[in-house]
């Protein structure tokens, strides 16, 4: 303890092993062991030693892409043969692709993107739509390189797609967010945020 710690009666210290922290598994165990010496010596024998405290980490694995087209930021994302009437469109969530003009019909890709994939590494594609129609439903899947997940098909609501997937090769992979319409201008897709992660 120092004189400016003893004054202000609270010290703040960084961590010296933020690199170990950062690479503790998901439901892994952390114990900690706490000693502070109370005068002005540095010797352990004459510090005190606090309950030992042991943590359950919760780790998340930080997105390898995400896009909310946030300040109308597409993040590379392009529109494809039957996503040329998403327009970006804001409310009071921010902004989303929204087929106002209603969907092209036909099955195909929307939106694509490339990413750069680590073969044999499982990955988790997500992307969060809503759909509306008024005839008949309209559906959606999402691919990744030559896998597919199943199709999901809307009723005026949100879902949140999720496709599971394991990467073929090393290097670049297109992804893409396919849409099927079955009927011209009756049936919308509102694409909200697309997100990869390693699974």
């Amino acid at each position: 303890m120092n004189s400016t710690w003893f004054n202000q009666g609270w010290w703040e210290s960084g961590i010296s092993y933020a690199s170990y922290l950062k690479e503790l598994g998901d439901n892994t165990k952390l114990t900690l062991h706490f000693k502070a010496a109370l005068g002005t010596g540095i010797t352990e024998a004459n510090a005190i030693t606090f309950p030992v405290v042991e943590y359950t980490v919760k780790s998340k694995p930080l997105p390898i892409d995400y896009t909310n087209f946030d300040n109308k930021n597409m993040n590379g994302w392009t529109r494809g043969p039957k996503g040329l009437y998403l327009t970006m469109t804001a409310n009071s969530n921010g902004y989303h692709l929204w087929s106002g003009n209603g969907q092209i019909p036909g099955d195909g890709i929307s939106l694509y993107k490339s990413v750069a994939l680590v073969g044999g590494t499982t990955y988790l594609f997500e992307a969060s739509l809503n759909g509306n129609y008024y005839h008949s439903p309209s559906g959606a899947y999402l691919v990744a390189g030559n896998q597919r997940s199943p199709t999901q098909w809307f009723t005026n609501e949100n879902k949140i797609l999720a496709f599971r997937f394991t990467a073929s090769t090393t290097g670049s992979t297109q992804i893409s967010v396919n849409t099927i319409a079955t009927s011209a201008g009756y049936q919308q897709i509102t694409i909200l945020w697309l997100r990869v992660t390693k699974a």
